[in-house]
């Protein structure tokens, strides 16, 4: 039995996801941004990405964006509020450099980075003019409950920074 005789919203997604790779196909990108998470959304995301990276020979930056954690709970301790936001970074570094590990070992070029801020639409604006990313692909807000109350990120991005983004949803 086909997919589209056991779901009958295949054929409006398969012809939606067709028309998106092929204008995709049409243009060429030389650096593609996947913001990470460490959400199995966002890791699905990469996985898009790498096969556009493999299409258009692009350069795949991994960046995870965090949090040093607590520190207003526990600015009271000098030394345990830099040991909890050193933690922080060593924590984002290692899952940023694993995911890039697993695509060089796929033969994609990948660079991880890791950025600390509060605001992930500002900073992965910031992050795309910096390193002149032409494709952002990334997770989307699961819901129209959490869009409407955190916003939609990727529609923030694009119109931050003019550059076509690629929502992956579940």
């Amino acid at each position: 039995m086909s997919s589209s005789a056991l779901n009958p919203y295949y054929n409006i997604a398969h012809t939606r996801a067709t028309r998106e790779i092929a204008a995709v196909a049409a243009t060429h990108y030389t650096k593609i941004l996947v913001p990470l998470d460490g959400s199995g959304l966002s890791e699905r995301a990469v996985v898009r990405a790498m096969e556009l990276a493999r299409t258009h020979h692009a350069e795949l930056h991994l960046v995870h964006v965090y949090k040093s954690g607590n520190a207003a709970l526990l600015s009271d301790s000098t030394l345990l509020d830099q040991q909890t936001h050193r933690q922080a970074q060593v924590n984002a570094q290692r899952y940023v450099n694993a995911q890039a590990n697993k695509l060089k070992k796929q033969g994609i070029k990948a660079v991880a980075s890791i950025v600390e801020a509060g605001d992930m639409t500002a900073t992965v604006s910031k992050f795309v003019a910096n390193h002149d990313i032409d494709l952002v692909v990334m997770n989307a807000a699961q819901n129209k409950l959490e869009r409407f109350f955190f916003g939609d990120t990727a529609n923030k991005i694009h119109a931050n920074t003019g550059v076509e983004v690629i929502t992956e949803v579940n």
